[in-house]
């Protein structure tokens, strides 16, 4: 008999190639696609996974979806696109806008996501966010009057203005501005108070004025 008679004549398709009916030579497996021994068809790389390379032969050898990207289809050659403003994708997302909190999510309050992120980015001292999905910078709102925000992914204000100091809108730090001579502050104040008539006060960073001394007066407001 010659050779090719027999269905044991008939070798297994070659791990990395594929073999449909009637083959002759094995033929490469495509990116975006593995191939196990003696595939009769390649296999698509799952979603979340792409495959860049030609001649893959199993679905580990597919790579995840790099951190900002994602996968949705089964069979890319390439991650698909960007993560949407508003979110964030881990290694391995399925969809430009995950929620499962496992290959990503939405974008959290206190900070924002730009287009590709993969980490949230932090408002900027001063500023905080309230809202889930901040999409870019302008998610930021300046620190209301009296508090500060020290800009660490917060979704409120970190705390109030300490006495003795005024916090104006976008402040940053609990001591911003100290009160100046002739002044004092209480706390949560945006702004320092005068002296009332009759007080006085040499120092910076006053929470109180002192009486005017006996065998002294202190006219108007604001006496240092």
């Amino acid at each position: 008999r010659q050779h090719g008679d027999l269905l044991a004549d008939c070798l297994p398709c070659t791990i990395g190639f594929y073999c449909p009916t009637a083959t002759a030579t094995p033929i490469l497996c495509p990116q975006g696609y593995y191939c196990p021994i003696s595939s009769t068809q390649p296999t698509k790389c799952a979603p979340g996974t792409y495959g860049s390379l030609f001649g893959l032969t199993k679905q580990d050898d597919c790579t995840f979806a790099p951190e900002g990207t994602y996968c949705s289809l089964p069979g890319l050659s390439a991650p698909e696109g960007l993560c949407d403003l508003g979110y964030f994708c881990i290694k391995g997302a399925t969809s430009s806008t995950p929620t499962d909190g496992t290959t990503g999510n939405i974008c959290p309050a206190g900070g924002y996501c730009e287009a590709g992120s993969r980490v949230s980015q932090s408002c900027p001292p001063g500023t905080y966010n309230p809202v889930a999905g901040g999409r870019d910078l302008s998610a930021c709102i300046l620190c209301p009057p009296g508090v500060y925000c020290s800009g660490e992914a917060k979704s409120t204000a970190t705390g109030g203005c300490d006495k003795g100091y005024y916090c104006p809108p976008g402040s940053y730090m609990s001591n911003m501005l100290p009160a100046a001579p002739g002044n004092y502050t209480l706390v949560n104040q945006s702004s320092q108070t005068q002296c009332a008539v009759g007080y006085y006060n040499p120092y910076y960073a006053q929470s109180a004025c002192l009486p005017c001394p006996v065998g002294f007066y202190c006219q108007g407001l604001g006496n240092s």
